[in-house]
């Protein structure tokens, strides 16, 4: 059986498929990444990988807040994990002085309280370094500071540092309260007694 080739069909098919790769290549070069993309885009143009940062900072950046304070979340060690409480201690301390250490030979790094907070021309601020826990807050202020650390391999992950209030109907989720109310659990006829010398005894809701 022979076959005719019609060269034409052959060039208009050939063109349609050229025209929709062109189309796919600009979109990929030219649209901003979501979260299916691992990435997100600042203003001077730079993507940064989401994969260590946590959906509220990646919202706080796709609406153009590059200054954000945050929380980061170092790597853990053998030590910062250890049951003896001052060897834990001292453990997290290295780690942090180490990370910082690092920090401040590929950017520009403060370490400030969070009350001398008024010259903001570093990169990165560190306000705060957590004694129990393997972490330190700080202020990130420029792109090149949040490319660093989504890079950094001691950091495990970025979280946006914002005030949280909770209530009794939120928390009760939160402490995952339900699984036990299912099973009979409710803390009816059960009185909890608070000690603090900072309460006010004399307030309404204490009685």
């Amino acid at each position: 059986m022979e076959y005719e080739i019609h060269w034409k069909r052959v060039f208009v098919l050939l063109g349609f498929v050229l025209v929709l790769s062109g189309f796919g290549l600009n979109f990929v070069l030219t649209s901003e990444p979501t979260h299916l993309t691992g990435y997100v885009v600042l203003e001077e143009g730079v993507r940064v990988s989401t994969e260590k940062l946590d959906p509220a900072l990646v919202k706080e950046l796709k609406e153009g807040n590059t200054e954000n304070k945050v929380v980061i979340i170092l790597e853990d060690t053998a030590g910062t994990t250890s049951p003896n409480e001052q060897r834990q201690q001292d453990a997290i301390d290295d780690v942090q002085e180490e990370f910082i250490d690092d920090l401040e030979n590929d950017i520009d790094v403060e370490v400030e309280t969070i009350s001398t907070l008024e010259h903001k021309e570093a990169d990165l601020i560190i306000t705060k370094e957590f004694e129990s826990t393997n972490a330190v807050a700080g202020e990130i202020l420029t792109g090149d500071a949040l490319v660093e650390l989504a890079h950094n391999n001691d950091v495990k992950k970025i979280m946006l540092d914002y005030p949280v209030e909770l209530v009794l109907d939120g928390s009760i989720n939160e402490l995952n309260a339900p699984s036990l109310h299912t099973l009979g659990i409710t803390g009816k006829h059960n009185s909890v007694c608070i000690i603090d010398t900072g309460v006010d005894y004399t307030h309404p809701d204490l009685g």
